[in-house]
C-alpha cells in the first residue's frame, strides 16, 4: 500500500507553497510524463499551472503594497523636511536682529508661494519641491539663506524629495498593482487542488497494481512523493524536529 510523505502544508510560506506546485508541474515535464494518458491528471496539472500563476500575481501584489508603504513613509519624511524648513524660517519672524528680520522678509515671499506643498498629490508635490528648491537657489536669496543658516534644511528637503522620486519612478507597474488578488484565497484553492491531485495519484497507484497502466501512475506517484519528502525534510530542519521522512516515507 503506497502512502505519501506527510508534512504540514500550512507551515509553508506563500512563496514555498507556490514553488511546491511549480516543481510538481516541472518535474512531470522533465520526466516526459504524457499527461494526456489520463485526462484527470492533465486537468489537475493544468489547474496547478493556473494556480501557480495566480499565486505569483498575488505575491507581486504584496510587493506592490510594500512599495506603496515605503512611498508613503518617504512622502511623510519629505513633508517633515518641508515643514521643518518652514518652521526654521519662522523663528526669525520676531527676531531683534535687523539683518535676520530683513532676511526673513526676503524669504517669506517664495515660502508663501509654496506654502501648501504637503497637500499636493505625490507627483505634484515632487514637482513643487523641485521648483521650490530651484527658486531658493536664485542669487537673490543667497544672502538671506546664509544669514538664517537655512542651506542645510533646503538640502535635506531636496534630498528627501529625490529619495521619494527615485522609488516612485521604479515602483511596480505589474497588473497586480491595479487588480486585486487575494493571496489567502488563491493559496487555499491552490492547496486544495494539490491535495486532490495527490489523493488521486495515490489512489490510482494502489488501484492499478498489476495492471498495464500501473507504471504510469507509479512514476507520477514517485515524482510527487520525492517532492513531498524534500519539503518534509526542509520543514523538519526549519523547526528543529525529527526528520519527517523517518516515519512517513512511502511504503508498500
Amino acid at each position: 500500500m503506497f502512502k505519501l510523505n506527510k508534512f504540514r502544508l500550512a507551515s509553508l510560506h506563500n512563496l514555498e507553497a507556490g514553488q511546491l506546485i511549480k516543481r510538481n508541474v516541472d518535474d512531470l515535464a522533465t520526466a516526459i510524463i504524457n499527461l494526456n494518458t489520463d485526462p484527470l491528471i492533465k486537468s489537475y496539472v493544468d489547474k496547478m499551472n493556473a494556480d501557480a500563476a495566480q499565486m505569483d500575481l498575488a505575491l507581486v501584489k504584496i510587493t506592490a503594497q510594500q512599495e506603496t508603504k515605503d512611498l508613503e513613509l518617504l512622502d511623510i519624511k519629505r513633508d517633515r523636511s518641508v515643514g521643518v524648513t518652514r518652521l526654521q524660517l519662522r523663528i526669525y519672524k520676531n527676531s531683534d536682529d535687523a539683518a535676520e528680520v530683513a532676511a526673513y522678509k526676503t524669504l517669506a515671499i517664495p515660502f508663501k508661494a509654496y506654502g501648501k506643498i504637503e497637500k499636493l498629490n505625490f507627483e505634484e508635490e515632487s514637482n513643487a519641491i523641485d521648483n521650490f528648491v530651484q527658486e531658493l537657489a536664485k542669487p537673490v536669496y543667497a544672502s538671506a539663506i546664509a544669514t538664517l543658516n537655512l542651506s542645510g534644511f533646503i538640502t535635506r528637503m531636496s534630498n528627501d524629495n529625490n529619495a521619494f522620486k527615485a522609488l516612485f519612478s521604479t515602483r511596480s507597474t505589474n497588473v497586480a498593482a491595479t487588480v486585486m488578488y487575494d493571496a489567502k484565497t488563491i493559496r487555499k484553492n491552490m492547496i486544495n487542488n494539490y491535495i486532490a491531485y495527490c489523493n488521486y495519484v495515490t489512489s490510482l497507484t494502489n488501484a492499478t497494481s498489476g495492471l498495464a497502466n500501473y507504471q504510469y501512475y507509479l512514476d507520477i506517484f514517485n515524482i510527487t512523493n520525492n517532492i513531498r519528502k524534500y519539503y518534509s525534510d526542509a520543514l523538519a530542519r526549519r523547526t528543529g524536529t525529527k526528520d519527517a521522512s523517518t516515519d512517513s516515507s512511502a511504503k508498500k
